[in-house]
C-alpha cells in the first residue's frame, strides 16, 4: 500500500536521524569544552601580555628590565614551537599542551610574589617559551581529537578572552599590576586543569 511505504520512508528518516543526532553530541560536547579552555587561555594569556612588562618594569625595577624582559619574550617564543613540538614522537601532544599551559601559568604568576631582577627572567622566559606553541598545540590537539571548526573556534575563543580579560582585572589595577598577574595565572592553571582530561583521549603519540 502507498501509505504504509510512505510511513517506512518517514520511519527510515526518523531512524536516520536520531543517529545523526547521537553521532552530532560528541562533537557538540567537544566543541563546547574546546571553547571553555580557549577562552580561558586568551583570559589568561591578554592580561599577561599587556600588563607582564610593565609588572616587571615597576616596583623600583632597573630601567633596563622592563625592555629587556620584552626582549626575552620574543627571543623565547623565536624557537619555541619546535621545542614544544619536537618531543611529540614520544609524548601525546595533549600531555605537551597540559604542561605548556602550566608553565605559562607559574610564569605569569610569579611576578606576583616574587621580586628582582631574576624573578623578572624567569617570568619572560617562561611566558615567551609557551604562548605561540600552546596557539599550534590546540591547533594540531583540536584537529587529532576531531573537534569541529578548530582553527575558527581558536580565533574566536582567543577574540572573546581578548576583549573580557583586561575589563576582569581593571578593578584591581589600582593595587598595581601584581594582582593582575595573580588572577591571569589562575585563569591559565583553570586553563590547564580544563585541558588535563584531554590527555585520557591521546594513549598513543600523535605523528609528527
Amino acid at each position: 500500500m502507498p501509505t504504509d511505504r510512505s510511513d517506512q520512508t518517514d520511519g527510515m528518516k526518523t531512524a536516520r536521524q536520531r543517529r545523526q543526532d547521537g553521532a552530532s553530541q560528541p562533537a557538540r560536547r567537544k566543541l563546547r569544552g574546546t571553547e571553555r579552555r580557549v577562552v580561558l587561555e586568551g583570559v589568561g594569556y591578554i592580561v599577561a601580555a599587556t600588563f607582564l612588562v610593565a609588572a616587571l618594569s615597576a616596583d623600583g625595577s632597573p630601567s633596563w628590565l622592563g625592555t629587556g624582559a620584552r626582549v626575552i619574550v620574543g627571543l623565547a617564543a623565536f624557537p619555541s614551537c619546535v621545542l614544544w613540538t619536537a618531543p611529540s614522537l614520544r609524548v601525546p601532544r595533549t600531555v605537551l599542551l597540559t604542561v605548556a599551559l602550566l608553565v605559562q601559568a607559574v610564569a605569569v604568576a610569579l611576578p606576583s610574589v616574587l621580586g628582582g631582577t631574576g624573578a623578572a627572567v624567569v617570568p619572560a622566559v617562561g611566558f615567551g617559551g609557551t604562548f605561540t606553541a600552546i596557539t599550534q598545540l590546540w591547533l594540531v590537539t583540536g584537529t587529532a581529537l576531531g573537534t569541529p571548526r578548530t582553527v575558527a573556534l581558536l580565533t574566536a575563543g582567543y577574540g572573546l578572552g581578548q576583549v573580557a580579560g583586561p575589563p576582569a582585572v581593571r578593578p584591581v589595577l589600582s593595587h598595581g599590576y601584581r594582582p593582575a598577574l595573580a588572577i591571569s595565572g589562575g585563569v591559565l592553571l583553570a586553563a590547564a586543569v580544563c585541558a588535563a582530561p584531554l590527555m585520557r583521549r591521546a594513549a598513543d603519540p600523535a605523528p609528527a
